[in-house]
């Protein structure tokens, strides 16, 4: 069933669970009836999403793929095969199967070590030591496969380079300033100059942890080996990195979504672990109309099951189910990004983030390395694979675009 019945199927159940608890008679078993419903949407709802995600996934690799095809000048077909000739190098650096690849492989490979002043012809060797770096295509791949887990990648900005010089990047916050109407031969009397600041994006350098695999799973040509890995170590990336790109302090990392984020709205008194829909207008409010309307929530979803309950002054539910193919859930009309690793309804939390997320930047280094670990833990029967890559994240703007909503502290 694809994600459009599902949806139809997922407003059913909506609608229903909000006839039980909305009629004048409703007691304690129509709730708890409500409640189970509301349970099912949910189940729905991460069907739909991994659907959903899988054919944006798949669109955004033929994208990567057709423009690759266009800066090599190949067709789609040459394409084609030059990725499979790309999976099937790494497949063999993983098994340690270098030297049965063909002849036109083996050169491909030590072309591409050589590129990296590494002598290619020693490094076809089983035990070989040193890392294989992923072909740029094939690390696009990788890294699609990192905002498909969601999170803080979903909604920001996203920028890839060659290298991981740190970057400069200008900021300016000219808001205040405004064309004002002069008379003929009048004198411009007012400087007002654009003043710039500056944010760095540099390049932190994150591992995997080491993955190790026996021997026999190595064996079984079966299997495919490769899907197992990149999945198992992009995964790793991609808790890490968005851990540190929501709370991260900033300083010898990426600075988190919810430390760079002013306050925006505070919880009344007594409100430590709860959210009054006036809180959420007040922090959509804080936020400069210029740039409101590209703006979303993200939040924990624990929080989002609690405001899933709240209704306005008018009896209505202020959370509302997307009912199209690839159409959000929303709250008060503007899209939700889910992210597991926002705090939690607490005193003093900063739980819910609202704001244009395209002013936070992520920015990857194209290059992921993988390190083949044969003899270190060759009495065990088992190889050890780790994986490293480079990224940074911060605000790049110098007004607060993302405001945050505050818990009272008692």
């Amino acid at each position: 069933m694809r994600s459009k019945a599902l949806r139809a199927q997922r407003a059913k159940l909506i609608e229903d669970a909000r006839a039980l608890i909305s009629a004048e008679d409703a007691g304690d078993e129509a709730f708890a009836q409500s409640e189970v419903m509301m349970a099912e949407a949910s189940k729905l709802m991460t069907r739909i999403t991994a659907l959903e995600a899988a054919d944006r996934e798949a669109a955004e690799l033929a994208q990567i793929h057709g423009a690759a095809a266009e800066q090599h000048n190949r067709s789609a077909d040459e394409q084609a095969e030059a990725m499979a000739r790309e999976k099937r190098i790494l497949t063999a650096v993983l098994r340690g199967a270098v030297r049965t690849l063909s002849p036109e492989d083996q050169q491909h490979y030590r072309d591409g070590l050589a590129g990296r002043g590494i002598n290619g012809v020693a490094a076809t060797t089983p035990n070989s030591a040193g890392g294989y770096t992923i072909a740029p295509e094939y690390a696009r791949e990788m890294l699609v496969t990192l905002k498909a887990f969601g999170g803080v990648r979903e909604a920001a900005r996203v920028l890839s380079t060659a290298n991981g010089t740190t970057i400069p990047w200008p900021t300016n916050d000219d808001t205040a300033n405004r064309a004002r109407i002069i008379g003929e031969n009048a004198e411009i009397t007012a400087d007002n100059d654009l003043v710039f600041g500056q944010v760095n994006i540099g390049s932190y350098k994150y591992a995997t942890g080491v993955l190790k695999v026996s021997v026999e799973l190595l064996q079984d040509s079966a299997f495919d080996f490769d899907a197992l890995i990149r999945n198992a170590m992009m995964t790793r990336f991609a808790r890490g990195l968005n851990a540190d790109m929501t709370t991260g302090a900033g300083t010898a990392g990426p600075q988190g979504v919810v430390t760079g984020a002013a306050v925006g709205a505070t919880g009344a008194t007594g409100a430590t672990v709860t959210v009054a829909p006036d809180s959420l207008i007040d922090l959509q409010h804080s936020i400069d109309p210029a740039v409101r309307n590209n703006g979303r929530w993200m939040l924990h979803d624990t929080t989002l099951a609690g405001l899933r309950k709240l209704k306005d002054a008018e009896g209505r539910y202020i959370w509302q189910q997307g009912v199209l193919v690839g159409e959000p859930d929303t709250l008060f009309g503007k899209p939700i990004t889910v992210n597991q690793d926002m705090p939690v309804p607490a005193a003093n939390a900063k739980s819910i983030l609202f704001g244009n997320f395209g002013s936070y930047m992520i920015r990857d280094v194209m290059s992921v390395q993988m390190m083949v670990l044969r003899e270190r833990y060759a009495e065990f029967a088992q190889v050890g694979y780790l994986a490293y890559m480079r990224s940074d994240g911060r605000y790049i703007t110098a007004n607060a675009e993302v405001k945050a909503y505050r818990h009272s502290a008692t």
